[in-house]
């Protein structure tokens, strides 16, 4: 009498596997392989299932993805569970089930493989014009005697043999000699176990007609992957394959070889306190906590890009209103905002101080004072002012002894005026110190004096969210003034208690980091904003902007979390270089729709699809 064999199940840890270098992959591959081989015997089961979603009262459609190990061995490194529950079965079609949960579901069993099969093959379809309920997925597997696979791998060898004499070696016999070639090298070089498997792919829809839609996307997409599939045409079939209890279909392979079908790919990242950041490609969703340091994240620092229509605007809109929704009063988030966008997006919203200088308002921002206020390098203040007025390199040391005793532009321009009067009164001249005061007369009596001189506002930390707005046609004076508003933000964290939250959004950055000298002064708040609970987040149209000198590297660099969206063909070799992404994702960012990218958050990267509400929507589409 033969005993019942009793089988345990335990829960497997999911991975974005399509995002994983090369090594990574590896791993993976050789982990799952070596699992199934002690295992012996069992199913890896994958459901996808529709869920709901809720965040700030709003509720999004996800997909939660669960992956479950069947064994008849005991396997002391995974976490025990209890076998999953699945739909029950209320009537069968002729090539379909409904279930009691009132799905339309569909059978597929595998019934052959090309031997360049693409690793994750079981892991690629996914579906854009009808999302299905749910998917599930099984490979049941069962380790064979070494002695059975040898004699199929010789019976194949034998058919060879036989088909060579007749010179009649169809395309099915070249694929079988592949095969064996194959796996000789997995039993050979490897130390693969010999194993019998089957695997079953099971789509849900709430319609028939949801459910053939479904499947004229899946059958392309496998096929492509190298698994070719049908769905049998027989009400018992269907119900055999559904109850996993199929005896047909089986194929002989190898440990190794079966891991590549991994259908294991997917995420789960859910940071508590986390943002809402919409879903990966499997639908599972991001939520993300800016200053949390978990993931490998060590900072709050975010980089934003995307070419024009690729939703870098509406997205940050979104971490604008996300965060001070989230962390209400223990957070500050300032903006600087070149054009004027999130200036029209809140300016109905009471909990935010806007304000927007035009061009020819006074607005008090003296570059000495703020840079004495926040504890920026004086030096780099100078290199700034060197550079936007080309004052001579052979000043540039003069002028910064003058800045590093001066409390601000006027005070600097009177310690000048001051010292050339003493030398006036001894008859002595010094060119170099007029020449100065040529150049800073020039600062303070030009359409600048005007950035430079006036109040700023004295309610500026009245308001948790506080968005600083120019309107101006002047690229020069839009330069000048955001990178004073940078200072000026700045200048205010640090009057702030330390353990509050404080966010800087710089938009339109790549105004400002072709200038090394801006870049510098962005980069050195980048390196001390972390010792002040203080994320800075800067929004260009490329990653390519982040290129252009050594300082904006450093700011991309020192980033942890980078949102790559859509972007031109012109960024290809730099995002290989410096966001180290594969040919792979490369193309799929060149090709990505709005809203579509890759996120990179520390250790973590992921395909993200940014989600708004239909409110969202109206208020911010057209910023996109």
């Amino acid at each position: 009498m033969k005993l019942q064999e009793r089988y345990k199940w335990y829960y497997l840890e999911t991975k974005p596997y399509f995002l994983l270098d090369i090594d990574e992959r590896r791993k993976e591959l050789f982990n799952l392989a070596s699992l199934l081989a002690y295992a012996k015997k069992g199913m890896i089961y994958i459901r996808r299932r529709k869920s709901d979603y809720e965040f700030l009262g709003n509720h999004y459609t996800v997909y939660i993805t669960n992956a479950f190990l069947q064994s008849l061995e005991d396997i002391k490194i995974l976490d025990l569970t209890e076998e999953p529950k699945r739909y029950g079965i209320k009537e069968l079609g002729r090539n379909y089930i409904i279930t009691d949960s009132d799905t339309y579901a569909r059978a597929f069993i595998a019934y052959a493989y090309s031997t360049a099969i693409l690793e994750g093959a079981l892991s690629v379809p996914n579906f854009t014009r009808v999302k299905p309920e749910m998917i599930e997925i099984a490979v049941k597997f069962s380790i064979i005697n070494k002695d059975r696979m040898r004699n199929y791998i010789s019976s194949i060898d034998s058919k060879l043999a036989k088909a060579s004499r007749f010179g009649n070696i169809v395309a099915e016999l070249e694929a079988l000699k592949a095969q064996a070639a194959v796996l000789k090298k997995d039993f050979d070089e490897f130390g693969a176990e010999p194993l019998e498997f089957q695997a079953i792919y099971i789509i849900h829809t709430r319609t028939l007609q949801e459910l053939e839609t479904v499947t004229q996307e899946l059958i392309p997409q496998l096929t492509e992957a190298g698994v070719l599939v049908e769905a049998p045409n027989s009400k018992s079939l269907q119900k055999q394959l559904y109850e996993f209890k199929a005896g047909f279909g089986k194929r002989y392979s190898s440990s190794i070889s079966i891991a590549k079908l991994y259908p294991l790919s997917a995420a789960s990242i859910i940071e508590e306190e986390g943002i809402f950041l919409g879903v990966d490609d499997t639908g599972a969703p991001i939520v993300i906590n800016p200053f949390a340091r978990v993931n490998g994240r060590s900072n709050p620092h975010w980089t934003i890009s995307g070419t024009t229509g690729a939703g870098k605007t509406t997205t940050t809109a979104l971490l604008i209103d996300r965060l001070k929704k989230i962390y209400k009063d223990n957070i500050y988030i300032f903006v600087i905002d070149p054009l004027a966008n999130f200036n029209r997006f809140f300016q109905d919203d009471k909990d935010v101080f806007s304000i927007v200088w035009e061009y020819g308002q006074e607005m008090g921002l003296d570059p000495v004072a703020l840079a004495r206020e926040g504890g920026i390098n004086l030096g780099d203040v100078t290199d700034f002012l060197v550079e936007l007025y080309q004052i001579p390199g052979k000043l540039r040391g003069l002028m910064a002894n003058y800045i590093e005793k001066s409390q601000s532009i006027s005070d600097l321009l009177k310690n000048v005026r001051d010292d050339l009067s003493g030398l006036e009164k001894q008859k002595l001249r010094n060119r170099n110190l007029e020449d100065l005061e040529a150049y800073l007369l020039n600062m303070t009596t030009n359409p600048d004096k005007l950035i430079y001189y006036g109040e700023t506002p004295t309610e500026l930390l009245k308001k948790r969210t506080i968005i600083l707005g120019l309107k101006t046609d002047d690229n020069r004076h839009k330069r000048l003034a955001a990178t004073l508003l940078i200072l000026l933000a700045w200048a205010q964290i640090n009057k702030l208690p330390r353990e509050m939250r404080k966010i800087i959004i710089i938009d339109e950055a790549h105004l400002l980091l072709i200038y090394p000298s801006i870049a510098r002064i962005i980069a050195q708040i980048y390196k001390t904003a972390r010792n002040l609970s203080t994320g800075i987040i800067t929004i260009t149209q490329l990653v390519s902007d982040y290129t252009k000198n050594e300082y904006s590297k450093d700011i991309f660099q020192l980033t942890d979390t980078k949102l790559i969206l859509k972007q031109e063909d012109t960024a290809t070799q730099d995002l290989k270089d410096l966001a180290r992404l594969s040919d792979e994702e490369v193309d799929y960012v060149l090709k990505s729709e709005t809203g579509q990218g890759i996120l990179k958050s520390g250790s973590v990267k992921t395909f993200i699809h940014i989600m708004l509400t239909e409110e969202e929507k109206v208020k911010w589409r057209a910023g996109i």
